[in-house]
């Protein structure tokens, strides 16, 4: 979906059509040139977004910054690319056109959680999002978010691995039997793995929807097609309520299934990504909102001694109950976790502006802490309730 990024009215439509209230869009341009009207582009942000993956590249706004500014609403960024096919630099103007939209939003064609749109059969719901539909005869095989990334230092920081990059194996610090790794529920990727390379896929999403599950399927099925891996085994999270952990269980066969904490996962990652066999010490601190934890509480981070591939976890804080029956629920809605250390939540205030949760009450449950508003703060210390980037 595409629309006039300075067009402020139809940006607010674009966002009213999609569910997508709030989440930043990002934002495809000609050239490096009109790039830097938009954003405080270097030479390593220009490098990478000329790069031939055409990632989308997060930069600070710039100064005489000019596109709707709910295209990335309370936020001091915003996600830039470059025209990478033939059709996006025909719609951005070939030289000698007439004058048209400088930079266009530029996101993915589907109702907020859901799958990408992709093929004519989906044209009937195309219709209730867009204006207008182009289409062409060469069919889309399988379909990929866009890849993101912001320059750290003078490195490149992937913050989303997908065009461009999946299913482009990386190097494991040793070898592998034949596995398959199903992720987490939100933000979903998944892995293939065999000797000495991994395989991850293209950013899948959340699991909270059917289609998105029956995209995994697909998905999954596509990449032991192009690497030939066939899964001797499954690894997924040990959450016993993760839709992705279900799916494994349901999927094994005969196979066996791994069981990998949350926050553990992390920090393996990271070790692979930097070459990390465990066979030197490793101390790993991991935050990211929900994690299950060894005593069956929601953990929102913990620490991680790695030596021998043996590891001891411990958590960071205490635990305390939380509102809601759902521990996902504090990714989505982070007042909660502040809530549960104010007077509202032990002493039962009279102000009709709380309705405290009971602390007996089965829809609550334990956790320890969580990020309110991409600050991570224990529960007592509170928090704004600013949107924060994802």
């Amino acid at each position: 979906m595409a629309c006039d990024a300075r067009d402020d009215r139809v940006v607010h439509e674009l966002r009213d059509r999609k569910h997508r209230p709030s989440k930043p869009l990002a934002v495809m341009v000609r050239d490096v040139r009109e790039a830097r009207a938009l954003g405080v582009v270097g030479d390593a942000e220009a490098d990478a977004m000329s790069s031939r993956e055409r990632p989308i590249v997060l930069v600070a706004k710039a100064s005489g910054y000019t596109p709707s500014p709910s295209i990335a609403p309370g936020i001091p960024d915003i996600g830039i690319m470059l025209a990478y096919n033939p059709i996006q630099h025909l719609l951005l103007g070939l030289a000698g056109d007439a004058a048209g939209p400088a930079a266009l939003v530029m996101t993915s064609a589907n109702i907020g959680g859901e799958p990408i749109l992709y093929s004519d059969d989906d044209l009937e719901r195309v219709g209730d999002l867009a204006d207008g539909v182009l289409t062409h005869n060469r069919p889309i095989l399988m379909p990929c978010d866009d890849s993101v990334m912001r320059i750290v230092g003078s490195g490149r920081q992937l913050l989303r691995r997908s065009r461009g990059y999946a299913p482009l194996p990386v190097a494991a610090p040793f070898d592998l039997p034949p596995t398959l790794a199903v992720g987490a529920d939100l933000k979903n990727t998944f892995c293939l793995a065999e000797g000495a390379y991994v395989w991850p896929s293209q950013h899948i999403g959340d699991m909270g929807d059917l289609a998105v599950l029956d995209s995994f399927a697909a998905s999954e099925s596509h990449f032991e097609s192009i690497t030939g891996v066939v899964p001797h085994q499954i690894a997924c999270d040990e959450h016993p309520r993760y839709r992705s952990s279900s799916w494994a269980r349901s999927r094994s066969g005969d196979r066996p299934v791994r069981v990998v904490g949350h926050h553990h996962a992390h920090v393996a990652s990271v070790m692979g990504e930097n070459g990390r066999d465990g066979s030197e010490p490793v101390l790993g601190i991991a935050f990211d909102g929900t994690g299950y934890g060894a005593d069956g509480a929601v953990w929102g981070g913990n620490c991680c001694w790695r030596r021998t591939r043996v590891i001891a976890v411990s958590r960071i804080w205490d635990t305390y109950r939380c509102p809601g029956a759902m521990p996902e629920w504090n990714d989505r809605t982070e007042w909660r976790s502040p809530t549960s250390g104010m007077p509202g939540w032990t002493g039962k205030p009279t102000s009709r502006r709380w309705q405290p949760v009971r602390r007996e009450s089965s829809r609550s449950y334990f956790t320890s802490w969580q990020p309110v508003s991409g600050v991570w703060t224990p529960p007592a210390w509170g928090g704004c309730s600013t949107q924060s980037p994802r």
